[in-house]
């Protein structure tokens, strides 16, 4: 039997489940399994368990589900709620915090719903998912990270992942843009050379040299010579320059933390799971085991089931 069951309060039943019981498993193991009756009826189911805490933790939500007869409108979710709630008034409007299963309803309706809720607001997920609508047994399987990334799968094949901030319309999710801190820049020291090169003291004006006119009469002209560039002519004096022995290098104030500045943080809440474990196919008489496993934290979470058959 499934061990994550055994001892579990299974209480807040809508509609009698006549048969619920454990069922054979083609593995040799054995299941406890619950079966709806009657057409276009709800039905639900709830069980009790211990308090935990998903904080840098993964949460994996998972449950088998078979249609035993072909649906023109019904569907199939497990819930997580508070504990908070009277199981025996259990329902439909009971308030929960992630809705996950398939969900079918004629032709325009065959995906996977994945809700989360937050300040009393339910969040669809904005991706469409298809769900399968065979006669089967399917094991869906909704992950919740701690980067707030999440994954789809359906029989242990990912379906659908991405990240809770672009798939939901989550406005205290979104991304907060953490502000650089303020920079100070530091003023110049009073005393500080940057000058590279200085006149070489050494250097001397050469005798004449402010007597070489800047122009002078251009002698191949034929009217009055006008005046060309002296290729002699050299500017004003100027020393050359030598080497500055106290440069220092171009000033750069050094940057300072701003006493002043803060940084912005973001959180989110999800359920995690309290034990390591491995996800895995369950044989419900539809094939061999598909021997993939996951290794990944599995919680026992509150499970209910709400169906409506055609």
């Amino acid at each position: 039997m499934d061990e994550s069951l055994v001892g579990l309060n299974l209480t807040g039943r809508t509609r009698t489940w006549p048969e619920s019981g454990i069922s054979p498993m083609a593995n040799g193991t054995e299941m406890l399994t619950t079966k709806t009756s009657e057409d276009y009826r709800f039905y639900a189911i709830s069980a009790e368990f211990l308090e935990f805490s998903n904080k840098d933790k993964t949460l994996v939500f998972q449950f088998s589900i078979k249609h035993e007869q072909k649906l023109d409108c019904g569907s199939g979710y497990m819930k997580l709620l508070s504990g908070e709630i009277d199981q025996k008034k259990f329902g439909g409007d009971t308030p929960y915090s992630i809705m996950f299963g398939p969900d079918i309803c004629g032709y325009a309706t065959k995906k996977v719903h994945a809700i989360l809720t937050y300040n009393g607001t339910n969040h669809l997920i904005k991706k469409d998912v298809p769900c399968e609508t065979d006669q089967l047994t399917h094991v869906y399987t909704f992950i919740l990270r701690p980067d707030a990334t999440y994954s789809i799968l359906i029989d242990n094949e990912e379906k659908q992942k991405g990240s809770l901030y672009e798939h939901w319309s989550y406005s205290h999710l979104r991304r907060s843009r953490i502000p650089k801190p303020r920079r100070y820049r530091l003023p110049e020291p009073e005393v500080w050379d940057d000058k590279e090169y200085i006149p070489d003291p050494k250097d001397k004006k050469p005798e004449g040299y402010d007597d070489i006119p800047k122009e002078i009469p251009d002698v191949d002209a034929k009217k009055t010579a006008p005046t060309i560039p002296n290729p002699e002519y050299k500017g004003p004096w100027k020393a050359m320059k030598i080497k500055n022995p106290n440069y220092m290098g171009k000033w750069k104030a050094p940057m300072i933390d701003n006493p002043e500045a803060c940084e912005v943080l973001t959180s989110a809440r999800t359920h995690a799971c309290p034990s390591p474990a491995r996800i895995h196919i369950r044989d419900s008489g539809f094939g061999k085991r598909l021997r993939r496993a996951l290794p990944i934290f599995l919680a026992r979470v509150c499970s209910v089931v709400v169906v409506r058959l055609n």
